[in-house]
């Protein structure tokens, strides 16, 4: 950057620090701090970090150590910081000074007066992103480990912190945390002992905060980092790219307009992923002032099973709508209030679901902006899911006057079928055939770039670099990451060499791919080929120390080097396929992944070792997996990680082996090897498999299985071969069918495990095998009440074709339809009905599945059940019906449909007095 452009930024910067060291003061000085929210402890505590990283920038700047050509991207970030300290600032002067008694009130006036987007936290937060941004993208700030995770934990931190400022609606009253850990239905008895939940009250602190932590601790992630932990890893927006779109007349009609799905596609390597950020960082700016908007993001990924699924999506989404409008949260307080943390864990998306639906019809908002990129690295069964529930909402009528507020972009391929399938009604900018000119434009600008440095480091004759500028173009077929690719072949390269590189570069990036693999050493490729395979195969991104464990070294390593140091060379074989950040080692891109998995590598015998198969990955992993945990210390200790850690550190792979070997052993259709019954993880009494089970909840923070039989552990995580070895044992019909349908402490069966957990082809096959289909546990709720209950419609459908009564009660006298009413599944609702359930089955206190959907405040599901033909007089063992609990829990909006539909209320609510 120019000497001009560096004054500039370093004039700004040393504002921001003035206005740091000013807001430091004003706290430093306060004789207490009563009165004041926590938060503003929180942020104080990290203004002397925020000063020290723009100290570190200025040293950079005037060093003449920063990147060059990102001027004017730097320049906003480091605006939008000082736009955000002065505003903290004003409000630590504003507040702070006053009494304790008078400063709560203060600071809602200031909160309320600049918007809620200007709390004290996410003021601090919104800083330490920018900071973030100045490290990442602009090179303004020495990049250590130590420095990064000081500012990812500071953010995260941040992110579930307590809420300082929490609005309320007016005409509101308290609500209070149901008691105990169930609640049912109130009576007789029933009706005192469960506090009022209703749809506008002053949400308290700490019950907000434990949903939100909770629904964190799910999560485990934030979307908002994720964005950043991508811009990290990806190139760095080429300056100009991407802004297209914003003139572009389908999204400026998608902006403007709601409830709205824009569909962005485009094939592997077009920039998607580049224009989903670009556009999350331009509705956040979009947003940022604006009290009755939000915008919202989500990168899919399919490495990671907390971003691949319906599940991870919509708590994502629900979660970044809490911790930014925390007055949303009277939508989620009452059913959180009653299941607590299960609410996020298992098969929770439909009640999720509705909550997120009720949160975009909030009038509060007036449009909720949201940017969904990579759906096709879903899950697909979760897939089909998410795009079902997201097009029957935003294809509602627009003229309700509850209706949503949602305004969706979705990022995808064209593949899986299903998006295409689903989508196709919906608006759509195909960036590799409606925006040919401006994509053009964008290719351009990025080969220039890449052109710039190339060029700036090797001098070149102007010739050369129009003949690369011609061969870019010419042969990237309009990707990005084929020219990304081809730019790192040239690097280092003099003027001959990189005409040898040019003629070598093929047209294509499978093509290129092609090249890739090729060009590896004879005497590296089998180990190369084995790294990719595991890097492939493995459900989540693994580090240097864990491929130490798993590939050996072909030399004898010099003795400076560590293992990791060896292993870092031989990823280093694998060419631009990998990329290491940190210590994790992750393919380049998606359509790498698919390519080394489309096994046919043409013709070429050169490539033979590159073909992959899944099932053959996927036996080469459960087998070392399994063999790693028989023979770690696994065989006469389990651990405890939160407190040692040397046993991971001796034993790299454990961790992976532990949490991953039964997902790999599942897919498998049969093995010998690795379910022989006479292994040591299999032996009856095994402990290294009582040792497995105690680290693997350690270390997931699963606690929802306990048992070390085989036949449940089998059901339970899914691993069909094993459940199909373990019951071809038994040569006794008699001690088969005792073993099938025998049960734990809670009384449930193997079928109870399958159908909670939603493995139908285990289900199956221990039916086939003589289970029990009705069953009953401790509570004598059988296999379909859980299936109802975990929303599994495939497990439902098979239990009914063998006979599952579909009108069993447990002992509270519930069906399992009333457990999908009350965990509002619709599907599952749709299919009981049509296989005969019985709609106005009455539980002990005389309650129906009406009752349920009204009292959780479940319209969708009231109204679904009224058009099935539910009883809507129904009155319970207290003369009670579904309109007098939908009035007592003052769910404004159950209470007018049920009206609408010639409901009756005898209900009085008590006197304020």
């Amino acid at each position: 950057m120019s000497g001009a452009e560096a004054i500039a930024i370093l004039g700004i910067i040393s504002s921001v620090i003035s206005i740091v060291d000013g807001t430091k003061q004003v706290y430093d000085a306060a004789s207490n701090t009563n009165g004041l929210p926590e938060a503003f402890r929180e942020v104080a505590t990290r203004l002397p970090m925020v000063r020290d990283i723009l100290d570190s920038a200025k040293r950079h700047i005037e060093e003449g150590s920063t990147n060059e050509g990102s001027y004017e991207a730097a320049k906003n970030v480091v605006e939008d910081c000082q736009a955000r300290a002065q505003k903290l600032e004003k409000i630590f002067q504003d507040v702070i000074p006053a009494d304790g008694a008078s400063r709560a009130g203060r600071y809602i006036s200031a909160v309320k007066t600049v918007g809620k987007g200007n709390r004290v936290e996410i003021l601090m937060e919104g800083i330490l992103k920018d900071l973030q941004l100045l490290a990442i993208k602009h090179g303004m700030i020495t990049k250590t480990d130590t420095r990064e995770k000081e500012l990812v934990k500071a953010i995260e931190e941040l992110a579930a912190s307590q809420t300082s400022f929490i609005a309320t609606h007016s005409g509101s009253s308290a609500i209070n945390q149901a008691q105990g850990n169930q609640f049912n239905n109130p009576g007789s008895g029933h009706i005192n002992q469960a506090q009022s939940m209703n749809s506008g009250y002053n949400v308290p602190n700490d019950q907000a905060q434990s949903c939100l932590r909770a629904l964190f601790q799910a999560l485990q992630t934030d979307p908002r980092l994720d964005r950043n932990s991508l811009i990290h890893r990806k190139e760095t927006r080429v300056e100009h790219t991407c802004t297209w779109i914003t003139s572009n007349q389908d999204y400026k009609s998608w902006l403007h307009s709601h409830p709205q799905l824009l569909w962005l596609s485009g094939g592997p390597g077009k920039g998607k992923t580049m224009m989903s950020i670009f556009l999350a960082e331009e509705l956040e700016r979009f947003t940022d002032d604006m009290p009755d908007a939000v915008s919202l993001e989500f990168f899919c990924d399919n490495k990671n099973n907390k971003r691949n699924t319906a599940d991870s999506v919509i708590q994502g989404l629900v979660f970044q709508l809490l911790h930014k409008r925390p007055e949303l949260s009277n939508h989620i307080l009452p059913t959180f209030a009653i299941q607590q943390a299960s609410l996020f864990t298992g098969s929770s998306f439909e009640s999720l679901w509705s909550i997120f639906e009720k949160m975009t019809c909030d009038p509060m908002l007036r449009t909720i902006y949201c940017v969904l990129d990579g759906l096709d690295e879903c899950e697909k069964p979760s897939l089909e899911v998410l795009l079902r529930h997201f097009k029957a909402l935003l294809s509602k009528n627009t003229s309700d006057t509850s209706s949503c507020c949602l305004n969706l972009i979705a990022v995808s391929r064209d593949l899986p079928n299903i998006i295409p399938k689903l989508l196709s009604g919906f608006p759509r900018i195909r960036l590799d055939g409606d925006a040919d000119i401006e994509v053009n434009q964008d290719i351009t600008r990025f080969i220039d770039a890449k052109l710039d440095y190339i060029f700036s480091v090797e001098e070149y004759p102007q010739a050369t670099r129009v003949r690369v500028k011609n061969v870019f173009h010419e042969r990237s077929q309009g990707t990005f990451l084929w020219i990304g690719i081809a730019a790192k072949t040239l690097e280092g390269c003099n003027a001959i060499e990189v005409e040898e590189v040019l003629e070598r570069l093929p047209p294509g990036l499978d093509e290129l791919y092609d090249r890739m693999l090729l060009d590896i050493k004879v005497n590296h490729q089998q180990v190369a080929a084995s790294i990719l395979r595991w890097v492939v195969m493995a459900v989540r991104p693994l580090t240097l120390s864990e491929l130490s464990a798993i590939i050996e070294p072909t030399v004898e390593p010099p003795t400076a080097f560590t293992r990791e140091d060896v292993t870092k060379c031989q990823v280093s074989y694998c060419g631009y396929f990998l990329v290491i950040k940190g210590s994790e080692v992750n393919l380049i891109h998606q359509s790498a992944k698919d390519y080394l998995l489309r096994g046919d590598r043409g013709t070429n015998p050169k490539l033979k070792d590159f073909r992959m198969e899944e099932q053959a990955g996927n036996l080469e992993i459960a087998r070392k997996c399994l063999q790693y945990l028989e023979d770690s210390f696994l065989s006469s200790e389990g651990i405890d990680p939160t407190r040692e850690t040397s046993p991971l550190e001796a034993f790299p792979l454990l961790s992976y082996a532990t949490c991953y070997w039964h997902i790999h052993a599942g897919s498998l259709p049969r093995s010998d090897d690795i379910f022989d019954l006479s292994r040591p993880f299999y032996h009856k009494n095994s402990r290294i498999r009582e040792f497995w089970l105690k680290t693997y909840c350690e270390l997931t923070k699963d606690n929802s299985f306990r048992s070390s039989n085989l036949l449940y552990m089998a059901s339970h995580f899914g691993i069909l071969p094993l459940a199909e070895k373990l019951l071809k044992g038994f040569m006794n019909m008699a001690k088969r069918f005792r073993s099938i349908n025998q049960k734990d402490e809670m009384g449930w069966t193997a079928l109870h495990w399958a159908a909670g957990d939603g493995h139908l082809a285990i289900a199956r096959l221990l039916i086939e095998k003589g289970a029990n289909v009705n069953a009953k546990d401790r509570f004598d709720m059988t296999a379909l009440h859980r299936a109802a209950y975990r929303g599994h419609e495939g497990l439902i459908r098979l239990l009914l074709d063998w006979g599952a009564d579909i009108n069993a009660k447990d002992k509270s006298g519930k069906t399992a339809l009333h457990e999908a009413a009350w965990h509002g599944n619709e599907g599952v609702i749709r299919l009981l009905l049509k296989m005969g359930a019985d709609i106005n089955a009455k539980d002990k206190i005389g309650q129906t599945a009406l009752y349920r959907a009204a009292m959780n405040k479940n319209e969708g599901v009231v109204r679904l059940l009224l058009e099935m033909g539910a009883d809507i007089d129904a009155k319970d063992e207290d003369d009670m019906t579904a309109l007098d609990y939908a009035s007592y829990y003052e769910h404004e909006e159950v209470v007018q449909l049920l009206l609408r539909m010639g409901g009756v209320s005898t209900y009085v609510a008590p006197s304020s007095e």
